[in-house]
């Protein structure tokens, strides 16, 4: 998309172009009774240039549309010094967790918590699976205090919400950005950070399901890939 800046310098280039061609004209009318010869072959060379001319400032004008952005990963790398960047966004290690849970019919609103999270982990990948568990089933994927903190939900859909595990089994899905609440642009922030908090909680969270709108019996199974920093 053009910018108002990009957009005017076309506009005043085209004008300018449409104004030598004028000027041009002018001076080719008076000249070609005097010169015919002469006022053909300025012709054809003043059209050849003023395309030229029209061509490379309008190629120009062109540079200010185009963007040249950095990631703050290479922002840092190009820094003099090299600003080293936080390990939990390069080359930081992924690590992971896997758990199943059995689900026993337990009815809508019964919660299931897989992993325990720390809050400055940044996370990187939630990915979610299970059998046909029930008709009309469907389970949101968030983040809960630990028993320890209060049990209490953080966020119910914070990773994925009304995923569908009615008509059949759900094929290991990647969850992470599901619900929109950690958006992509979260994918920087450590935990406590994308969930908004305005500092490190410094504690454990659970990652968890909850039937939301019926009982379900069946496996589930979530995996969570993480990045601690170290």
């Amino acid at each position: 998309m053009k910018n108002a800046l990009t957009a005017s310098l076309e506009t005043l280039v085209l004008v300018a172009v449409m104004v030598w061609t004028a000027i041009l004209a002018v001076i080719l009318w008076l000249l070609k009774p005097l010169a015919p010869d002469l006022a053909a072959l300025l012709a054809r060379n003043w059209a050849r240039h003023t395309e030229r001319w029209a061509m490379g400032l309008l190629g120009m004008v062109a540079l200010f549309a185009a963007e040249n952005l950095k990631s703050t990963l290479v922002t840092n790398a190009d820094a003099t010094p090299v600003d080293l960047s936080d390990a939990r966004l390069s080359h930081g290690r992924v690590r992971e967790m896997v758990a199943i849970i059995e689900a026993a019919g337990g009815d809508a609103g019964s919660t299931y918590r897989f992993v325990r999270v720390w809050s400055g982990w940044r996370i990187s990948g939630v990915y979610f699976a299970s059998d046909d568990l029930n008709t009309n089933a469907t389970v949101d994927i968030g983040v809960y205090q630990t028993a320890e903190n209060g049990g209490a939900v953080v966020d119910a859909d914070f990773f994925a919400s009304a995923v569908n595990v009615t008509s059949a089994a759900v094929a290991e899905t990647n969850v992470t950005h599901e619900s929109g609440a950690f958006d992509i642009d979260d994918s920087e922030k450590p935990l406590w950070q994308a969930l908004g908090l305005t500092e490190d909680s410094k504690r454990w969270y659970d990652i968890g399901a909850i039937s939301a709108t019926s009982a379900i019996t069946g496996t589930m199974k979530l995996r969570v890939q993480y990045v601690d920093g170290t």
